[in-house]
């Protein structure tokens, strides 16, 4: 509301109640339409670090969806500059790893990656790749990760959600450090051992897993 003040928490809600994937995906496009400036952003980070704060989290590493910002014609630069102002102010100690979007392409990403080589210096911790990950298969973005890996970059890539162990196996193939969801890894031993072993940690939000009905 505060974004948008003509906004009513009736028609919030209708617009971001889902209980499957593609529920959700309906409803990530509608509140990401809403981010139409830099300070929109800020506004939404501002309020994530307040929950953040709530909860006692003391240090945080938030992904940008920057692949988002650039299919939008956004100026990532000023949006990412806004959102690194806010992390400054507050109680939180933030990191940032801006993501792209992994329908959209090697060609995307490499720019998205490139950007976050250019802020290191300025907040960003990792560069990752998110989006559909049956229709942006791990291989394409081996050159990508490969980048960023060579120029300081941590990799995280999220995997193993809506497809099964084998994307979680392609994701670590092209040197994924951390994999975003991954619970697809449950249904292959020899891929848990592998992560066990190898310390790769798997970011699970069991709500969102329900809500999406990705798990039972």
């Amino acid at each position: 509301m505060e974004i948008e003040p003509g906004l009513t928490r009736a028609e919030i809600e209708a617009n971001t109640v889902f209980d499957t994937f593609e529920g959700f995906l309906r409803a990530y496009i509608w509140v990401n339409r809403k981010l139409k400036r830099p300070e929109h952003y800020a506004i939404a980070a501002r309020h994530l670090f307040d929950r953040f704060a709530e909860q006692g989290i003391e240090y945080a590493e938030v992904t940008l969806s920057a692949g988002m910002v650039l299919w939008k014609g956004q100026p990532l630069s000023e949006v990412y500059d806004a959102l690194w102002r806010e992390s400054l102010r507050a109680s939180v100690k933030v990191f940032w790893i801006p993501d792209a979007t992994r329908q959209f392409g090697a060609g995307q990403a490499m720019e998205v990656a490139r950007f976050a080589v250019s802020r290191r210096g300025d907040g960003v911790v990792a560069f990752g790749i998110g989006g559909d990950e049956v229709r942006g298969p791990a291989a394409w973005f081996k050159d990508v990760f490969e980048y960023a890996r060579d120029n300081g970059l941590h990799l995280v890539c999220h995997a193993g959600e809506t497809a099964g162990p084998e994307s979680v196996w392609a994701a670590l193939e092209i040197g994924a450090e951390r994999i975003g969801h991954g619970i697809a890894a449950a249904r292959d031993a020899r891929l848990m051992a592998h992560l066990r072993e190898r310390d790769v940690p798997l970011e699970v939000c069991i709500t969102s897993n329900v809500r999406t009905a990705v798990v039972g």
